[in-house]
């Protein structure tokens, strides 16, 4: 499996028009890897889900053992040789050979949603990814079907947390964990910040800092509300080298940087 994954990372998932790190579907596949070796179950859910990228990587580290909710718009209309945002999701994951179900699919404005829907589809979640509308406002939305949706054990994941472009994203999560101090961060990349329940913390920080899939990122210390947190780093060199690579040799010796 873990053959597999990294195969996902560094070949099959640019085949996916999105937007995800190898750090960060590293960490991911970490994560869950980690929850499933210690027998914590639970759903998988990701609001805005873009064309799959992030998704069937989740999808294929749960193996089946879980089932996986995706929420977006859905609201990209066909151009070039691309069909419409939806068509092409479901393509992307029977191309992968996953089996997409569309009962667990919701088309529209996350403000709809509701933690009780998710939970009825998918049960409790142990990992639930924040990706969609990246203002104040929707990330405020999304963060608390998150929390209302999440298992005990479960992780939320804030895309684009510190990234420059959207301001917005860090202030909504950081309110959103001011006011509910019973989550903490326990890792953080360039791109996205990793929270749960204060009592799995350490468990959490242990098994990304010593995973199989993240012995290679390069990491420091850093401190976030008043505690030590991983910071697991992309550098610039490996950015430019697995562009390079997977630009014009699709991913063959990438996985040698990480």
């Amino acid at each position: 499996m873990k053959k597999r994954i990294r195969k996902y990372v560094f070949s099959d998932m640019h085949e996916i028009q999105g937007y995800l790190s190898p750090v960060d579907a590293l960490t991911i596949a970490a994560v869950l890897s980690a929850q499933q070796d210690n027998g914590l179950t639970g759903g998988i859910a990701e609001i805005g889900v873009f064309y799959g990228r992030s998704f069937f990587l989740m999808q294929l580290v749960a193996n089946g053992s879980d089932s996986c909710f995706a929420a977006d718009l859905f609201d990209i209309r066909a151009h070039r040789n691309i069909d419409d945002q939806y068509d092409q999701f479901i393509k992307n994951g029977r191309k992968l050979g996953f089996a997409v179900n569309e009962e667990q699919i919701y088309v529209g404005d996350s403000k709809f949603l509701s933690a009780d829907y998710i939970r009825e589809r998918v049960g409790s979640c142990r990992l639930f990814h924040i990706d969609g509308g990246h203002h104040w406002q929707h990330v405020a939305v999304d963060s608390q079907i998150a929390m209302n949706s999440m298992a005990d054990h479960g992780v939320i994941v804030f895309d684009d947390f510190f990234n420059p472009e959207w301001p917005d994203v860090s202030l909504a999560a950081v309110d959103f964990l001011t006011s509910q101090r019973h989550l903490k961060p326990f890792a953080i990349t360039n791109r996205k910040l990793y929270v749960s329940k204060a009592d799995h913390v350490d468990a959490y920080q242990n098994w990304v800092c010593s995973s199989e899939f993240t012995t290679k990122i390069p990491r420091r210390e850093v401190n976030l509300f008043d505690a030590p947190v991983p910071f697991l780093k992309e550098s610039l060199d490996r950015k430019i080298g697995f562009f390079l690579l997977t630009r014009y040799l699709r991913g063959l010796g990438a996985n040698w940087l990480y």
